[in-house]
């Protein structure tokens, strides 16, 4: 920004740029992904969806919750896959995982989320109840769900087979 701040129609020219970015490549997507951990496996596979969502620019804020006495050091090489730049990774304690995410999606006003995507159906439940507030979209996998009963058409909560399907969201 500092090498063109002097052109009068900078702002402009950022738009239009925006537009023929999107045009090719789709528009880039912020996703927020609280995630409660349930097995080495189970997050192989999340973190190799996560990976593609950013090669395909994508930005994604993963936070792993973990309730059981294993320790996670480094979630990549845990998982025995290499990171990306794109899927930043934090960990936590899996206390109040609502409470948290909530505050993770409010502060985020600047570059705000666009999906929130969960692995846990009672978090995405929890979460479409405060729809009001983040108006996000919330994604959880066909594998999170348990019981698909619980899904209503009005709770704001979309079952997907995996989350590389998620990329057909990124074109305008």
């Amino acid at each position: 920004h500092k090498t063109v701040e002097a052109v009068p129609e900078r702002e402009k020219l950022f738009a239009e740029n925006r537009v023929k970015y999107e045009q090719k490549w789709g528009r880039i997507l912020r996703i927020f992904f609280p995630y409660l951990y349930k097995g080495k496996d189970a997050l192989r596979a999340t973190l190799n969806d996560l990976i593609l969502l950013g090669r395909n620019e994508c930005y994604v804020d993963l936070f792993v919750y973990n309730k059981g006495p294993e320790e996670i050091r480094d979630i990549f090489n845990f998982a025995g896959l290499r990171p990306h730049a794109n899927v930043n990774v934090r960990k936590g304690k899996a206390s109040n995982i609502f409470l948290k995410s909530m505050f993770q999606i409010l502060k985020k006003r600047k570059k705000p989320y666009d999906i929130l995507l969960s692995n846990d159906l009672d978090l995405s439940h929890a979460l479409s109840r405060i729809h009001w507030i983040h108006g996000l979209p919330i994604y959880t996998e066909r594998a999170g769900v348990d019981d698909i009963g619980k899904c209503f058409d009005d709770c704001h909560v979309h079952v997907v087979d995996n989350f590389q399907k998620l990329i057909a969201k990124k074109k305008v």
